[in-house]
C-alpha cells in the first residue's frame, strides 16, 4: 500500500511536525504527513509511518550514493567547492 498526497498525487511525503490539535488524530490512530511537493498536510493510518520513513531513509540513501559515484567515477569533473583553490594557503618560510 502507497500513501499518495490527496491533493496533488506525489509519493514524497515526510512526516509533520506535531501540533496541539494532533491530539484527535492520535485517538483514531492517525499521525501528520506533509507532502514536500504542495506542502499540503494531512493525516494518514499511523501504521503507514513506517513506510513514510523507510522510502525517506531509501531516497537519502541514493542520493548519497549517487553522489559519491559522481565524485569517484569522474574526479576531475569535480565542482569548485569540491577542489581546493589555494586561497586559505598562507606563505611558509
Amino acid at each position: 500500500m502507497t500513501v499518495y498526497c490527496h491533493e496533488c498525487g506525489s509519493r514524497n511525503l515526510r512526516l509533520s511536525r506535531l501540533q496541539l490539535k494532533d491530539v484527535g488524530y492520535f485517538l483514531v490512530l492517525r499521525y501528520p504527513v506533509r507532502c514536500r511537493h504542495c506542502r499540503k498536510r494531512f493525516s494518514i493510518s499511523i501504521f503507514s509511518v513506517a513506510m513514510i520513513q523507510r522510502e525517506a531513509d531509501a531516497r537519502r540513501h541514493r542520493e548519497d550514493y549517487e553522489e559519491r559515484k559522481s565524485l569517484t567515477a569522474n574526479p576531475d569533473e569535480r565542482t569548485s567547492k569540491d577542489q581546493p583553490d589555494g586561497s586559505n594557503l598562507t606563505d611558509q618560510p
